[in-house]
């Protein structure tokens, strides 16, 4: 058996492929350790100056290249019988038309035709050289133009994720603004009742003149056609006001699908057998979320919000004279009780506490019942858990 030349005997671009490809940062380290190998530039990775330093001391006969001529020996055995019945044309062109064995490494095929004592070996070692660096150059490329369209997606996830913000928040406006015309509505219907009920004069009718019945009848009449007119044009801003709301809801659920799709694109675990989730969606790793009282309007979008976390919603209406007996279970089996201060009375504030700690329930008293209030206590109690 012919002897096959040693790590120190080949080219320099050569020892570099095998060195860099054959080890990983941990057998850098262990060689480092071993003969006493230092990093002295402190700008200069560690992985690159280790790796610079072992390829600088296999250009020469010292027991350093010695060990790694044995590591590399070692590496090579379980693939030695396989190329050697190969011959070197075959081998460079499996490498250079990419029809490599994938149980074979390159470094391994690379090392099997530099050590192989032949008259154009020098030719060979050049060519698979020029080869494996003119594919780094593609490669760096390739993923160059990858991180930069991938920053151009995240830039048009985070444009998307503000004009959800943006378009939730004006949801959220809107919905105020048709509760308050509700309740306008509901004033001016009365005041059209209280106006049609009421009697045309307080002073006796026989005492009157004929000429003041009329005039009187005639302001109520006025008054009465004013809140008519108003009440027509609250129900109409009322219906645009409805409108609005659907039309946003309907363009937050097309931007969180879309935001959730490109998630779902960029992650590195979306295999074909791997089912598609938001990145966002194990936040509450099936955690129990509780709201006592809240907005009735917006009970479908706080459960929504705790399901697309991936928790569970449980909501007490926050009635605690008629209901003791539910508050008791929504708050025994949650893990945080969400309580806004602006829609509750003192007492369900006073009860939901006691239970609280009686039960050992995380509790938060929000300011207000708002979607975004209620996703922010959430997120700052879970996130203060992780952290302890």
């Amino acid at each position: 058996m012919k002897a096959r030349r040693k790590v120190w005997e080949l080219q320099h671009q050569t020892i570099c492929k095998v060195v860099g490809m054959a080890f990983d940062l941990g057998e850098l380290k262990k060689l480092a350790r071993k003969f006493g190998i230092s990093q002295t530039d402190p700008l200069v990775d560690h992985e690159f100056a280790l790796h610079s330093t072992a390829v600088h001391l296999c250009s020469s006969d010292n027991k350093v290249s010695r060990h790694i001529q044995k590591l590399i020996e070692s590496k090579y055995l379980r693939y030695s019988r396989r190329l050697s019945a190969l011959d070197a044309r075959e081998l460079i062109e499996a490498v250079t038309e990419g029809k490599g064995n994938a149980d074979i490494p390159l470094w391994a095929v690379l090392w099997n035709l530099a050590t192989r004592e032949s008259a154009d070996r020098a030719s060979v070692e050049t060519a698979l050289f020029g080869f494996i660096h003119m594919l780094e150059h593609r490669l760096v490329r390739d993923f160059w133009k990858s991180a930069a369209a991938k920053t151009q997606e995240r830039e048009e996830e985070s444009n998307a994720i503000e004009e959800l913000t943006r378009l939730k928040r004006q949801m959220l406006d809107a919905q105020a603004e048709l509760d308050r015309r509700e309740k306008v509505i509901e004033q001016l219907r009365l005041q059209l009742a209280d106006a049609r009920n009421s009697p045309p004069a307080n002073a006796e009718p026989e005492r009157q003149p004929a000429a003041w019945v009329g005039p009187q009848r005639i302001d109520q009449t006025d008054k009465i056609a004013r809140l008519q007119l108003l009440l027509d044009e609250a129900r109409s801003r009322n219906q645009d006001l409805e409108e609005e709301c659907t039309r946003l809801r309907a363009d937050i659920d097309v931007l969180a699908r879309d935001i959730c799709r490109k998630a779902c694109d960029e992650s590195p675990e979306n295999e074909q057998d791997a089912p598609c989730s938001c990145p966002c969606r194990d936040f509450l790793k099936q955690k129990h979320v509780a709201m006592v009282g809240g907005i009735d309007s917006l009970e479908s979008h706080y459960r929504q919000l705790v399901e697309h976390l991936g928790g569970t919603f449980h909501r007490h209406h926050g009635d605690c004279r008629a209901g003791e007996c539910l508050i008791h279970d929504c708050v025994r089996r949650a893990d945080l009780v969400v309580c806004p201060v602006e829609v509750n009375s003192h007492n369900a504030v006073k009860s939901v506490k006691k239970l609280c700690k009686k039960y050992g329930v995380p509790c938060c008293f929000p300011r207000t019942a708002g979607l975004s209030g209620f996703r922010t206590a959430i997120e700052e109690h879970f996130a203060e858990s992780e952290v302890a």
